[in-house]
């Protein structure tokens, strides 16, 4: 076991008491004991703040902060504010209601401190309410010569929770979350390492337990909406920055066509169009912008017209 090199495990968290205290237990039983942890309160109005005074007051090492304004609202903010306080020389976004498997960081320093890449995935499992319920979680892979193309194509899967930076990597490169997203933004950010980056450490290894919800897209027609709106917004931020880059190629191109298709007709059928309207424009106003619009436009007019219709 090594303890070299301070870690900063920062989790954003909002009304996820209870379950932030499975995943508090599961930090301070790592075997890699070089860490702190900066849990960043997004407005929460459960009892969040007395479970961290607790927990504290029995480990210094985890630490409560609240997100000021300056942030905005919602994890990214979060995200970021917690990077803008760590002392560590490496960084471990986690989410409040996930389980670290107890040699998850040593596991990662192990092979971050004499590697000359600047981060590490290990694969993920998957719960629902009881931890002791985890499944094998559908990974198709974590390795990848091509990372960019494979993670756009769902080839691969690397999530925050499983990975750890080293600090100055994040910095210098001036890789942040995206506060303008509620939801793909870990998709959003990820795109922007490995258009970059295209090595990196992996562990083959399930290290990290993630928990699933009953409250997911399929089950709330509001979440499912916002974040629809939100994975066409990423998508155009994605699409603009892989041109600037040079590197959006007539393969990413089909994924993305095949994107809008499975996402745009959501907001149709649910008659968002102004939600719709939004995510198009999102980035300004251009050629492409308009086509999409007049195309959506007439789709509607169509479908409106073909309600209409009466057949004797």
């Amino acid at each position: 076991m090594i303890n070299k090199g301070l870690v900063s495990i920062i989790i954003p968290t909002f009304n996820r008491a209870d379950l932030l205290v499975e995943t508090l237990d599961s930090i301070i039983e790592q075997t890699y004991k070089n860490w702190e942890c900066l849990v960043i309160d997004d407005g929460s109005t459960d009892h969040t703040e007395d479970i961290i005074s607790h927990y504290s007051t029995i480990d210094p090492r985890i630490i409560y902060y609240k997100r000021p304004p300056i942030y905005a609202s919602g994890g990214n903010g979060a995200r970021n504010y917690g990077l803008d306080l760590a002392k560590g020389e490496y960084i471990n976004w986690f989410d409040s209601d996930d389980i670290m498997l107890p040699n998850f960081l040593n596991e990662h320093l192990s092979l971050l401190i004499n590697s000359a890449f600047s981060f590490s995935v290990c694969k993920c499992n998957q719960f629902s309410t009881k931890q002791s319920e985890a499944k094998d979680f559908v990974i198709n892979e974590i390795k990848s010569d091509n990372p960019l193309l494979d993670y756009i194509s769902d080839k691969i899967k690397v999530m925050t929770p499983s990975s750890v930076f080293k600090t100055e990597f994040i910095k210098s490169n001036a890789y942040r979350f995206n506060e303008k997203l509620k939801a793909a933004q870990e998709w959003e950010f990820y795109i922007r390492v490995f258009a970059d980056f295209d090595q990196y450490e992996t562990i083959d290894k399930q290290l990290v337990s993630l928990r699933q919800h009953p409250d997911g897209m399929s089950y709330n027609s509001k979440i499912l909406y916002d974040r629809t709106y939100n994975y066409i917004c990423a998508r155009k931020i994605v699409k603009s920055f892989l041109e600037r880059k040079g590197k959006y190629s007539s393969n990413i191109d089909i994924i993305f066509q095949d994107f809008g298709k499975k996402y745009i007709p959501i907001l149709i059928m649910g008659k968002k169009y102004k939600l719709l309207n939004k995510a198009i424009f999102t980035g300004g106003f251009t050629r492409s912008n308009l086509v999409s619009f007049l195309s959506i436009y007439f789709l509607i007019i169509t479908k409106r017209n073909k309600s209409k219709t009466r057949y004797i």
